[in-house]
């Protein structure tokens, strides 16, 4: 019986918390848990009611199933940047919850896992989700607006149902739109909202101040990375997006390497990278230039 102890704090030694640990532990209110767990169990904090905010470390990929299900004065919760899986019904009844910041990388969110969240009024879906599952947000009466990513191919019934939306903002075409699998049992409030399409998720970008080689460390372009969705840019206005890869630069290996492999790629008789490498060559050319003295740094 735990229904008396009002906090908590896990130990550093403990590295997964089991299936039901806390169940009903109705007066817990604070717990702290280190940074070396990796796992927690189905139903960990499963009617803690009391329980008002909590930090899920960062090395926590999962959250499983009926993990804070009936935690109704739970209104923050802090989910780690690699977050890939969220259970069913794991925030089932949440309902002082009033957002949540789902990291870029999430690819699966389970049945009636945020259904009974009244207090919630937006939410924006993750990049690389691709099914929203049935019961998702049923009986979120406060869900106004939430923003769904080009990457979703099917809806579930009830998934809606018994919402407040009134705004779906949706970053693709309303032809993809079209397409996408939608159940119409019980997703009636979803059907009637208003939508936005080709709508342009607001990146949070911080800027990476260039760092200039050495023959032995490579450095990079100046470039904005967003922390909301991992994606990284190279303009401060988050229109030109690039890869990571390409922010690293190396100057004189790079033109190097970019000279010997255009000369077995002639030689080969392939001319379809060709662009590409002389790209690369110009935009290290750019930045290694040394414009004072004239040369390569």
């Amino acid at each position: 019986d735990c229904t008396s102890l009002s906090a908590i704090t896990i130990p550093d030694s403990v590295t997964s918390i089991g299936d039901y640990a806390f169940y009903g532990c109705t007066s817990l209110s604070e717990i702290t848990i280190p940074d070396g767990v990796t796992s927690i169990g189905d139903g960990t904090f499963s009617d803690c009611s009391s329980l008002t905010s909590i930090t899920i470390p960062q090395n926590v990929t999962s959250i499983p199933d009926f993990a804070f299900s009936g935690c109704g004065k739970l209104s923050s919760v802090t989910v780690p940047n690699g977050l890939t899986a969220i259970g069913e019904y794991a925030f089932f009844n949440c309902a002082s919850l009033t957002g949540l910041e789902l990291p870029w990388v999430v690819e699966r969110i389970g049945r009636a896992a945020f259904s009974g969240c009244s207090a919630l009024t937006s939410i924006e879906l993750p990049d690389q989700l691709t099914a929203i599952a049935q019961e998702t947000f049923q009986n979120c009466s406060g869900l106004q607006t939430v923003t769904i990513q080009s990457h979703v191919a099917s809806i579930g019934q009830y998934a809606f149902s018994g919402s407040g939306l009134e705004n779906v903002n949706y970053t693709g075409s309303s032809e993809a739109w079209s397409l996408i699998s939608l159940s119409a049992l019980g997703n009636e409030p979803l059907a009637s909202a208003k939508k936005v399409y080709n709508y342009r998720v607001p990146h949070t970008l911080v800027k990476v101040e260039a760092v200039a080689p050495t023959c032995w460390e490579s450095g990079n372009i100046e470039y904005w990375s967003c922390s909301a969705c991992g994606k990284v840019f190279a303009d401060a206005d988050g229109e030109q997006e690039i890869l990571l890869a390409d922010t690293v630069l190396n100057p004189g290996h790079t033109l190097e390497a970019m000279g010997f492999l255009l000369n077995y790629l002639r030689e080969a008789g392939r001319t379809e990278h060709n662009e590409q490498i002389l790209a690369i060559i110009r935009r290290t050319l750019d930045f290694g230039w040394d414009r004072e003295h004239d040369g390569i740094f």
